[in-house]
């Protein structure tokens, strides 16, 4: 065990009488407290289940000095590359004593060495994609396209959305290439993006979706710069005399659309079941109430009739949707309950592979089918001529019932739970459904993850064309 354990999975291994749990008395001095010998230190092979405070305090300072002293984000120390890279700097201290004169300077490459590493890596994780590819019955490519403004030149960044049959999203980023053709057309999208998918051995199907999501924050960026000239004595007069009282309702109307932005940007867990049920809160968000003034009652039909006419869901929107448990019945939207089952149901018989035949239609959910097994050994020759004369097998009619079955469920998950968890954990009760889920749910509902990866401002490449100060001794870099 190289880390701590959780305290359940501590006891776990009590329970089971673990033979890597053991037991230590503290160690006494003249200070301890006299209580201390009722109490014992958990070791799981031999590694003491405890943090002291004094380090988790020293920690604790090391991070808030690194994010302020860098300007960098509070979030970064989140991240599973920082954890990697804590990780491996604290296994290297291991490797030296406490009375070691190592710098740590020594240990940390310099910016350059990491640049020259990142295609080594690219590559490394490019052969993993590959190998994996083999084993991927579906999966997500999000582009986002983008110009850099140093250079003028246009780059497109591509990431892979995978679901495995471990029920684990993966997110893979495939690069960031450069745009050189003549005009963004869908043609030359379509097959500039073919073209970079094929070094990876990926081939799209003909299913296709578009996600735009930064079209009004472009705009605003180009004029940001003019505001100040904008904003001038001349027209403060103009400002001063808003309805402020208007201003502040709005802001705070405004508040639940910037919610749904971030919510949708998720990266770490599926997004697609939540578009409808977003969607319809934020035109329920819309609805006109009486004490509203004439200038808000005019906005709120406006973004109201906006959303209804410009964001159309998509199929696979009403599936995801149903294949949540928590979202299922549609309280939300329940007028579109009926074509999400039917949707579903349909994308169900298209996974089943044995012969179906529709049924009676039940007015509450949708059309139920029932499916016939037949048997497929032939029947021995016989010269018997009663033998000839036996009753032919008859299928055997049984109800389909795996979608019903799962709209029965009474399973309910919380804002935090995992729906893949969910779904592995019913794999073997709803097979089919499960594939349906992996298929969909890989899909995001927006492209920001693929926003991230790209050339920065043109002033910093121009270290990376220095000589590497760390360079390998193996002379493979």
């Amino acid at each position: 065990m190289n880390q701590s354990l959780t305290k359940n999975d501590i006891l776990i291994l009590i329970k089971q009488r673990d033979k890597s749990i053991a037991f230590r008395k503290p160690k006494k001095s003249s200070k301890s407290s006299s209580v201390w010998k009722h109490f014992f230190i958990i070791v799981v092979n031999d590694i003491e289940q405890d943090v002291p405070k004094r380090i988790k305090d020293k920690i604790k300072l090391a991070c808030t000095e690194f994010t302020a002293v860098d300007c960098l984000a509070f979030e970064l120390v989140t991240g599973e590359g920082f954890f990697k890279m804590a990780q491996s700097i604290f296994d290297a201290g291991r490797c030296f004593n406490h009375l070691s004169n190592v710098d740590v300077k020594e240990l940390i490459p310099s910016p350059i060495t990491i640049s020259r590493n990142v295609d080594r890596l690219f590559e490394e994780k490019k052969v993993d994609l590959l190998n994996l590819h083999s084993s991927m019955e579906s999966y997500c490519i999000i582009c986002d396209f983008w110009t850099e403004r140093f250079t003028g030149l246009s780059y497109c960044g591509s990431v892979l959305r995978h679901v495995t049959k471990d029920f684990k999203l993966l997110h893979f980023i495939l690069g960031c290439f450069l745009f050189d053709s003549e005009s963004q057309s869908a043609n030359n999208i379509r097959a500039f993006v073919d073209s970079q998918l094929l070094s990876f051995g990926l081939v799209l199907n003909n299913t296709i979706f578009v996600d735009t999501d930064n079209e009004n924050k472009i705009s605003f960026l180009y004029v940001y710069d003019e505001l100040a000239g904008v904003i001038n004595k001349n027209l403060i007069d103009s400002l001063a005399a808003i309805n402020k009282d208007l201003l502040e309702e709005l802001c705070i109307f405004l508040e639940l659309f910037d919610q749904a932005i971030i919510q949708l940007s998720g990266e770490d867990k599926p997004t697609k079941h939540q578009v409808i049920p977003i969607q319809q809160l934020l035109i329920n968000h819309c609805e006109v109430k009486y004490d509203d003034s004439d200038g808000f009652k005019e906005m709120k039909l406006f973004l109201g009739e906006r959303i209804k006419s410009i964001w159309i869901p998509q199929d696979q929107h009403y599936a995801s949707t149903l294949l949540h448990p928590s979202l299922k019945h549609f309280h939300i939207a329940p007028h579109e309950k009926s074509k999400a089952y039917k949707l579903v149901n349909q994308e169900l018989l298209k996974h089943t592979s044995i012969p179906v035949v529709v049924a009676a239609t039940d007015s509450k959910t949708g059309t139920s089918t029932t499916s016939s097994t037949f048997s497929t050994s032939k029947p021995v020759p016989t010269n018997d001529l009663v033998g000839r004369c036996f009753d032919q097998p008859q299928p055997l009619v049984k109800l389909a019932n795996e979608l019903d079955d799962y709209m029965a469920l009474e399973t309910q998950l919380h804002e935090i739970d995992d729906v893949l968890l969910f779904w592995k954990e019913n794999a073997k009760k709803f097979p089919v459904l499960s594939s349906i889920v992996r298929d969909l749910f890989l899909i995001s509902a927006s492209n920001t993850s693929v926003e991230r990866p790209g050339p920065g401002p043109g002033p910093d490449h121009k270290k990376f064309s220095d000589p590497d100060p760390d360079p390998d001794p193996s002379g493979s870099g």
